[in-house]
């Protein structure tokens, strides 16, 4: 028997036996259809509360919020948020419940939506925390709105909210494949000032920055800073050097790749193979071609 259905016995059960339910059997059961993506159902839940004698609290509405907004049905969750805050009880939406429907609306593209429910929560006297200021910034930055990203990163101080890891992260994304390296450089050099250090995700996305900017200087440059940092590279982190090298037909250091990967107990796979045996096939180097698929093999 599935969970929900013996959530459903179970329930059904204590209704017979006068026992009643309360608000935890029917969150529970909630979150249960949440799940499971019916949340048709899961709406009839909640309907039906106040029929058992039961209240609804933060935790029934922000599910079944975070259910809709999952499925891409935010308009919904924001007719629950609505609702919620009719509750005469002191079940109010809350920095989760806003968070939620923020999120939907970023990913659903809906940025106006979402700013205006970011303004919304400020009016009704909520502080956002970095979560809030972290999921704008990065449906910004998907939208290709940099400048008003940037321009969201920079009120986080005066709304006394300290920018994160997942922040700098995001923003040097956004700025990378928005061509702007030079504005990611500057916040990746901004970050040990800000007690924020850098790790792997951070390196991958400016090294790849860089290499689409054709800048493999700087990119191994920063290669070179990593590993000193004691940032241990992946072979996403290799396939990335690699490709880009193969890019501008530099075999030499392309290959010269594969034992510094070796060294630090990676195995070149299929993609650092591929990239460099294409590039040398694209040139026709069949010979240099040969030997590297000998060396695959091997």
């Amino acid at each position: 028997m599935h969970r929900v259905d013996l959530g459903f016995c179970v329930l059904g059960q204590s209704l017979r036996e006068g026992c009643g339910a309360n608000t935890i059997m029917l969150n529970s059961l909630i979150n249960g259809l949440c799940a499971l993506n019916q949340l048709g159902s899961a709406a009839k839940v909640l309907a039906y509360m106040p029929q058992l004698g039961c209240a609804p609290n933060q935790i029934t509405y922000n599910t079944l919020i975070d259910g809709f907004c999952r499925i891409r049905n935010s308009r919904i969750g924001l007719e629950l948020c609505r609702q919620m805050a009719k509750e005469e009880s002191c079940c109010k939406p809350d920095v989760v419940t806003y968070n939620t429907i923020i999120h939907g609306f970023c990913r659903e593209d809906e940025i106006a939506a979402a700013r205006m429910m970011f303004e919304e929560m400020i009016a009704e006297g909520m502080k956002p925390n970095v979560i809030t200021f972290n999921i704008l910034i990065d449906g910004l930055c998907k939208n290709g709105d940099v400048t008003e990203a940037r321009k969201m990163f920079e009120e986080m101080p005066a709304r006394g909210v300290n920018a994160n890891l997942q922040t700098y992260n995001i923003l040097i994304d956004g700025l990378c494949k928005n061509w702007d390296v030079i504005g990611a450089q500057e916040l990746f050099e901004e970050m040990p000032s800000r007690g924020v250090v850098p790790n792997l995700y951070t390196f991958n996305i400016f090294i790849h920055g860089l290499c689409s900017h054709c800048d493999t200087h700087s990119a191994s440059r920063m290669f070179d800073e990593m590993v000193s940092m004691g940032v241990v590279p992946d072979v996403y982190t290799y396939n990335i050097l690699i490709h880009s090298f193969c890019s501008q037909g530099d075999w030499n250091r392309a290959t010269g790749v594969f034992p510094d990967m070796v060294n630090h107990g990676i195995s070149p796979d299929v993609m650092a193979f591929g990239s460099l045996i294409n590039s040398l096939c694209k040139h026709r180097l069949t010979f240099e071609a040969e030997k590297l698929v000998s060396l695959m093999e091997k």
